[in-house]
């Protein structure tokens, strides 16, 4: 028998609450505690923060290729620079414009960047990027916006969230790399859907009394 999406949800949010309870919480809680308190996490939570300000075009490139690829090698080591280095300016609207100029990329990946820039400048009052992207994060939590950006092909939950963490809000971007992180933990992580291990990592972060993002960098850098 098919269940409704609210009781799939509902579902759901019992087991994730029950996740808690299980021996290994208590064990992941303390290793991502320390993790989370490190030099090294600091220090990346503090970086990727101020990562794209100022080149908020790449960081939609960024967005869009990080689905399905390795990140340092493909993403960082390859395209963000390839594009810098070809594009006119580093701007929303310069991608807007003209795409992501001189790199390599997959079937309809192209056409996701200029979309998705084009989304965030739905958000512009003027011509100051950063303005653009404060007004996108302070309103990015509403559903409607939320499904118009996941509504753009390529974009989905996941990659939206990685876009609000890199727009400054404390997000976590539930990838395969932080599933697999939260599966070395104990945490059964193939049971829940993205929006599940979203949840799990609010409740980590909770019992942690960390942000977010900072359970994000300590999952993901491990």
């Amino acid at each position: 028998m098919n269940k409704s999406s609210n009781d799939s949800r509902g579902g759901q949010d019992g087991i994730t609450r029950m996740m808690t309870t299980l021996p290994a919480w208590d064990s992941a809680v303390e290793a991502v505690s320390i993790r989370v308190a490190s030099a090294e996490i600091r220090d990346r939570v503090k970086n990727i923060q101020n990562l794209y300000i100022g080149a908020r075009g790449p960081m939609v490139v960024d967005v869009v290729a990080s689905r399905r690829r390795r990140y340092e090698t493909h993403v960082e080591g390859r395209i963000i620079p390839v594009y810098k280095e070809n594009a006119r300016d580093l701007s929303l609207q310069a991608l807007a414009d003209h795409g992501p100029t001189g790199v390599t990329l997959w079937a309809g990946e192209s056409r996701t960047m200029v979309e998705l820039a084009q989304f965030i400048l739905g958000f512009a009052e003027n011509q100051d990027d950063e303005q653009t992207i404060a007004n996108f994060a302070s309103q990015s939590v509403d559903a409607e916006i939320r499904a118009k950006a996941i509504g753009i092909r390529g974009i989905g939950p996941v990659l939206y969230e990685y876009l609000r963490l890199l727009s400054g809000v404390d997000t976590l971007k539930a990838d395969s790399r932080v599933r697999e992180a939260l599966g070395n933990l104990g945490i059964p992580e193939e049971n829940f859907s993205d929006e599940g291990i979203l949840k799990i990592c609010i409740s980590l972060a909770s019992d942690c009394g960390a942000t977010l993002l900072e359970i994000d960098q300590a999952l993901w850098n491990r």
